[in-house]
């Protein structure tokens, strides 16, 4: 097997780094359904349609808070999405500046398709991967 490697002026995006893993729950989930999907570190759960174009987000805090609501009563409506096609370089700034540790990765039509850690970006990017 032939290994490729990224040209020199290659910029990793966040498509290529994203976990398409993400949970996701509908409007209608009642919280204490969730904590199984949000195995494996998750700390936020994208709320969908069943096409996943993504309305909110619920985080674990809100879960452990209120176990007995559905996703609707207590979502995060409307969280920023960023497209796959973006530099990771450019929304690891973004994250930053913003005290952000996760974000949703979706397509030109809204659809939920992975979700990326901050952590997860510098690790991708070759200023950071010495650092950890």
């Amino acid at each position: 097997m032939v290994e490729v490697l990224p040209h020199a002026d290659y910029e990793p995006t966040i498509g290529a780094i994203a976990r398409g893993d993400a949970p996701t729950c509908r409007l209608t989930d009642r919280l204490s359904e969730l904590g199984a999907r949000m195995a494996d570190g998750w700390s936020c759960c994208a709320v969908t349609t069943d096409d996943r174009v993504v309305l909110g987000r619920v985080t674990r805090r809100q879960i452990d808070e209120r176990p007995d609501a559905t996703a609707a009563e207590v979502m995060d409506p409307a969280p920023v999405t960023y497209r796959q096609g973006m530099p990771a370089r450019e929304l690891v700034d973004v994250m930053t500046k913003g005290s952000i540790e996760s974000a949703y990765v979706t397509d030109s039509d809204g659809r939920l398709v992975a979700i990326v850690g901050r952590h997860s970006l510098e690790q991708g990017l070759p200023e950071f991967a010495g650092a950890r």
